[in-house]
């Protein structure tokens, strides 16, 4: 995460200053291969996300680390909100 890129197995969430999401995976790991390291497959991994959304305040972002603003920019720009 710190340097941008993808997570292999999908277990880092993070706060946008909307809702968690899971950090960026890289879209070449199976649930297979998770399932071999016993993590979560990634469908259970995003219903966590919408969970920890639902349950969890969001911290202030004003602080938001620089690895973690540019992400929000970078989803920003992929994923415009309403």
């Amino acid at each position: 995460m710190y340097e941008g890129r993808p997570q292999k197995f999908g277990t880092q969430f993070v706060p946008d200053g909307v809702r968690y999401r899971l950090w960026d995976v890289d879209s070449t790991t199976t649930d297979e291969e998770r399932a071999e390291w016993d993590v979560p497959s990634l469908a259970a991994q995003l219903a966590r996300a919408e969970e920890m959304t639902r349950t969890e305040p969001q911290p202030p972002m004003d602080d938001a680390p620089e690895w973690l603003r540019g992400a929000i920019v970078r989803w920003r720009a992929i994923e415009p909100g309403p």
